[in-house]
């Protein structure tokens, strides 16, 4: 119980810890019974009927709808919670500070709560695709089998641990035009481990994708065609993609007078290594850090910094930006940060497709624009216009990729 409370504390709201506790309060399990007689437990349903504030991620989300409203009047935004409680909450909250808020949640029978019948849910979208909501703030219902219009916005209220979810969640949005997805994260709490493993395992997930669409199926036919109304004998064969083992050379053992033999790292030094790394560079943010940062604050050899950063950068979590490495989740949710912020370059608009933008760079050489990195009026990525902009060029997984950091003169 303690850590399930602790959690609610942490990522959701005060309101649907409220509710948890009346759950046990009123339940009919003898372990609840025991929980709820304790007086540790009295004293905490006193702390949080006493408690009012709201949870800082509801100050969070609307800053954001508001600096998005700003750029984009008439747009749609869809907010996901994974709890209905936490749902409510939110749509009353954002009621309040002037917003056209709808609530869509599923028809499930044994939850406690409010829920929707089927012809509720349509008359709900269809009200939010006419534009009488602006936001929707949906439950895990919102994710897929619906026909849910095209937002110009995605709000994560907390990480979606799933990777299904993590795609599903985002894929609301960069359809038609280029969207943005947000995901809210409380520091130093829960959130940071669910941000982090939802982004490993979609990470995950893509790759695996990738390598089945590389396999082919040949349909082969051994027999004559056969008769109408008999059964169709074919047999299928798959070509296998040839497997490739990745085996770490040990180094020869040097005899030779005179010259000294360098230990290598194991490969348990390097692992830690890139792990330790790897954390560094989450806690340092968009800030990055230098080679120099890293040696000063760990304690392996050079050659196991060395490998490490190049394994890293190998399998796509990290990238050198200038002189400081960062990680990809970083430039992939916002635009970097880091110093240097790269150099006026021409911008030339060639193509929309969902999700991203093909751009022509000092009519030179086509780069990736994504959303989020895309730091400036929205009204500007459309085909056929130019402007001047701060930039970064960079390589994020083998795509030239432009990262726009402020527009100059458009």
């Amino acid at each position: 119980m303690s850590v399930h409370t602790q959690e609610l504390i942490e990522s959701q709201h005060v309101h649907r810890l409220k509710h948890y506790l009346e759950e046990i309060s009123w339940s009919e399990l003898r372990s609840h019974r025991t929980i709820a007689s304790t007086p540790d437990f009295r004293n905490l349903v006193r702390i949080v009927s006493q408690c009012t504030v709201d949870h800082s991620k509801v100050d969070a989300l609307a800053s954001t709808l508001e600096a998005h409203f700003a750029e984009k009047p008439v747009d749609r935004v869809l907010v996901f919670a994974n709890i209905r409680a936490t749902a409510e909450v939110l749509v009353d909250r954002l009621r309040d500070r002037g917003y056209r808020a709808a609530l869509f949640i599923g028809r499930a029978e044994g939850k406690h709560g409010p829920r929707m019948s089927q012809n509720e849910q349509m008359r709900t979208l269809k009200a939010f695709r006419e534009g009488v909501y602006n936001v929707l703030v949906a439950t895990s219902v919102g994710e897929e089998g619906l026909d849910i219009p095209e937002c110009g916005l995605v709000v994560f209220y907390e990480p979606a641990v799933s990777g299904i979810r993590y795609i599903q969640r985002r894929g609301r949005t960069g359809r038609k035009l280029p969207g943005k997805a947000v995901i809210l994260v409380t520091d130093k709490t829960v959130d940071e481990y669910y941000f982090r493993e939802g982004y490993r395992r979609a990470r995950r997930m893509d790759k695996i994708l990738k390598q089945a669409s590389q396999k082919t199926v040949k349909i082969e036919r051994k027999t004559p065609r056969p008769s109408p109304g008999t059964l169709w004998p074919w047999t299928k064969t798959v070509e296998e993609p040839e497997l490739v083992i990745e085996v770490e050379a040990k180094s020869k053992q040097v005899s030779e007078p005179g010259v000294v033999a360098i230990e290598k790292p194991s490969g348990r030094d390097l692992y830690y290594c890139r792990k330790n790394i790897y954390d560094m560079l989450l806690k340092a943010g968009d800030r990055g850090i230098t080679v120099q940062e890293i040696m000063e604050n760990i304690s392996y050899s050079s050659e196991a910094v060395r490998k490490s950063l190049i394994r890293l950068e190998r399998d796509g979590l990290i990238k050198k930006v200038g002189e400081r490495y960062v990680t990809t989740a970083i430039i992939r949710s916002k635009p970097i940060t880091v110093k240097p912020q790269g150099r006026i370059h021409t911008i030339a608009v060639e193509k929309i497709y969902p999700g991203f933008a093909v751009v022509m760079v000092d009519d030179s050489f086509r780069a990736r624009l994504e959303p989020s990195a895309y730091n400036g009026p929205r009204d500007l990525i459309k085909k056929g216009r130019r402007f001047k902009a701060r930039a970064t060029v960079t390589k994020v997984e083998g795509a030239t990729t432009v990262l726009i950091h402020d527009v100059v003169e458009a």
